[in-house]
Parts: structure tokens; sequence; C-alpha cells
């Protein structure tokens, strides 16, 4: 070992005096002095280093070894649901959806009315009723608050003297009415002019609630006496008395 660096430190003097080839390079400008007894001091040109070869290695492959496939970046297609396909045999219609009906609300049934049962005054009974109307009376009565069958009506004519005596006389016609159907009616003539009882046909005996008996009387000028009866403040009259049955169910 000691041997080895002594050989090693001869060929370095040995290098150092000249003993090997001179060396080639580029001389230093300032550094070639005569005087000097060293050879001056050229800076060698470094040798060309060649480029390594990049020496690549495959990697072994194993039949073990599935190789994994290289994935192109690229646009993502998007995932679509198949939309169910129906089949419908061969022959067969197709169904028409059926719209649901609207319910329309019934309308509230209406309460019927109850009607009256027809008043028929041949059927009617009870205690026999009076009233007045005319001469010396009220003219009208009325709205009555429940009907009426009127049996009968007695017409008693005004007279100044003797019944039956044309000079004394005042003639006239009077008349009921229930509303505006007349009734009933007597005419008293000058020489005839007497209380008139007049029985009410069934078909003129119903007077309804809420009607309105009426009295009317018509002067008539009695031609035997020198005035006249229709002008002065005494026209004369008749007093109309009434005979009726209240209708109770009503």
């Amino acid at each position: 070992m000691l041997l080895a660096g002594l050989l090693f430190a001869v060929g370095a003097v040995a290098l150092l005096t000249g003993g090997g080839p001179a060396p080639t390079g580029t001389r230093v400008a300032g550094v070639d002095d005569p005087s000097s007894s060293l050879p001056p001091f050229v800076q060698p040109t470094p040798d060309a280093t060649p480029t390594p070869t990049l020496e690549i290695t495959p990697i072994p492959t194993s039949p073990f070894q599935t190789p994994t496939p290289l994935t192109t970046p690229g646009i993502e297609t998007p995932l679509v649901t198949p939309t169910p396909i129906t089949t419908v045999a061969p022959g067969t219609p197709t169904p028409t959806p059926t719209a649901t009906p609207v319910r329309t609300p019934r309308p509230p049934t209406p309460t019927p009315t109850a009607t009256p049962a027809a008043i028929d005054c041949a059927n009617v009974t009870g205690d026999v009723q009076t009233k007045f109307l005319g001469f010396g009376n009220a003219s009208t009565f009325g709205p009555i608050q429940r009907s009426w069958c009127i049996q009968d009506v007695t017409f008693h004519p005004f007279i100044e003297s003797d019944p039956n005596n044309s000079a004394t006389g005042e003639p006239g016609r009077t008349r009921l009415f229930v509303n505006t159907r007349r009734i009933a009616s007597d005419t008293c003539e000058a020489s005839d002019c007497n209380d008139e009882t007049i029985t009410i046909p069934p078909a003129r005996k119903l007077a309804i609630a809420g009607s309105t008996l009426r009295y009317d009387f018509q002067c008539m000028d009695n031609t035997n006496t020198p005035d006249d009866e229709c002008t002065d403040a005494d026209q004369g009259g008749s007093v109309i008395e009434i005979h009726y049955i209240i209708v109770r169910s009503t």
C-alpha cells in the first residue's frame, strides 16, 4: 500500500517537470514571462462530453396482466334512460283515455207549498153573522181576515113617505161587490120600492180572505116629483144587510 502511494507521487512530479506532451489550449494573456523558469500556463480546452443515450428498459409483461385501456379525454356522453315502449298486440285498438265527468251539484229541492183546499160554501156550517153596508153605514168593509160564505143579502131602500107611492119614492139601483165581482143587486122603482131579499147562489157565495166588500148605489130621478132627487143633498139609497158564515179552516 505504501509502495503504491510512492509510485503515484513520483509520476506526478515527472509529469509536472515536462516529461509529458506539451499541453494544448489557449494561452492566458499576461502570464508569458520570459524570465520565468516555469512554462506558461495554458488553459486546457475541455473535451466535448457526449450526451448519454437514454435507454428505455421495457417492463416485463405477464400473461396474467390485463392492459389498462387508455382513456381519451373528450365530451362526456350523458346517460340516457331508455323510454319504456308499450307493445300493443296486433289488431287491438289503442285505448282512448276517458275524461272524468265533472259532477254538477244538484239544486236543492224546493219545499212544496201547501195548496189550500178548495172551499165549498155548500158544505160550510156555522153561526150566521150580519154586516151592514150602505145608506147611513160605511160603504166598504175589508180586507176581511178570514174567508166568508155569504148566504143571502137583503136590500132596504130609503123611502121618505109611504111605500109604493110613486109621488114620494126615491128610486135607484143598489149593488154589492166583493172586490170587483158583483154578487148581488136590486133596482127600486118609484112605484115599487120595498125591501128585497136575495139568496146568493153557491158559485157567488165565497169571499176569500183579503177581500173587500163594497156598496154601490146609482140614483134614478122620480119623474113624478118636481125635484131632481139625484141633484139634491139627499139622493136616497139603500141599506145592504149581509148574512154570512166565517170559514174557520182558513
